[in-house]
């Protein structure tokens, strides 16, 4: 049996402890998402023991030279912000973890990351998502394929047909016909992945059944979105909630990807007709224009 690559709770309140409180590279105060680091990095040989483990400050493990946690798909490299929520998601260890990301910040690549690793290091041996259309199906499907995880996205609901497959891809929409197998397929250890989670609604068909064959022992979800709220104020199925706001474990918004080059694009709007008038604050003289005058 491999060893476990990442710290107990105990070792981690156990590093926590031995540090103070603080950062051991550059003594800041640690606060909740601090890390619990291998001095002798774990892919060279370190052992996931106190002796061998530090408490960080997310900005001093990300600057070791050997903090890459997941085997990249060829000519490709993660943005700052994905390894950051790598080194969060492993080392809080959480069963249900909630990722809350901009649209075109890249969050599917990055849990596909998360699946691997997880995968690698036998945490799980069966990878499940849930997307809400066909095309994102595909697109997941491709996404783990890349990482390593051979992945389907055309499970018919028959047990037999994933044979050779460690993960399949569905939509939401298909939840509610193959309830009875998903249970069966996630008696092993699995990671459930639920793209744009907010469609997951308690009290509701996708969501009672998800709940209703997925909450067991051997599953641990990962659960994605741009939007963690409900227009009808519903709850979340496998978020957790404070004061009925759901809690993110890792936040990378709008404003923080507009601060990062090249994640996404300014928005832009660009009016093409109507007509406006105005008074002039400082003479009262009347103006009038269209918006397609320079």
């Amino acid at each position: 049996m491999s060893e476990p690559r990442t710290f107990s709770q105990r070792q981690r309140r156990a590093l926590y402890l031995a540090a103070a409180g603080h950062c051991e590279m550059c003594g800041a105060e640690l606060d909740a998402g601090w890390h619990a680091d291998h001095v002798v990095p774990h892919s060279k040989g370190g052992a996931t023991t106190i002796e061998n483990g530090q408490a960080l400050c997310p900005s001093c493990n990300q600057s070791k030279s050997d903090t890459m946690i997941v085997d990249l798909p060829k000519n490709e490299s993660p943005r700052d912000w994905q390894s950051s929520f790598w080194e969060d998601y492993i080392s809080s260890d959480k069963k249900n973890y909630l990722l809350g990301a901009c649209p075109g910040s890249g969050k599917s690549w990055a849990a596909a990351g998360i699946a691997q690793y997880l995968k690698e290091i036998n945490v799980v041996q069966r990878v499940i998502v849930f997307s809400p259309g066909v095309d994102k199906k595909i697109d997941w499907a491709d996404d783990l394929t890349r990482f390593g995880v051979k992945t389907t996205p055309n499970w018919d609901g028959r047990v037999q047909r994933l044979k050779g497959y460690e993960g399949f891809s569905m939509t939401y929409n298909a939840l509610t016909h193959a309830g009875q197998n998903l249970g069966k397929l996630a008696s092993v250890p699995t990671l459930v992945i639920f793209d744009e989670v907010h469609h997951l609604a308690d009290e509701q068909s996708w969501g009672d059944t998800a709940e209703f064959h997925l909450e067991r022992p051997s599953v641990r979800t990962l659960s994605l979105t741009g939007t963690p709220f409900r227009s009808d104020d519903n709850r979340i199925c496998f978020v957790n909630y404070s004061n009925g706001v759901a809690q993110l474990d890792f936040k990378y918004d709008y404003a923080d990807a507009l601060g990062d080059e090249e994640v996404v694009r300014d928005c832009h709007f660009k009016l093409y007709e109507g007509q406006m008038r105005w008074e002039s604050p400082t003479t009262g003289e009347k103006h009038e224009a269209t918006f397609d005058k320079e």
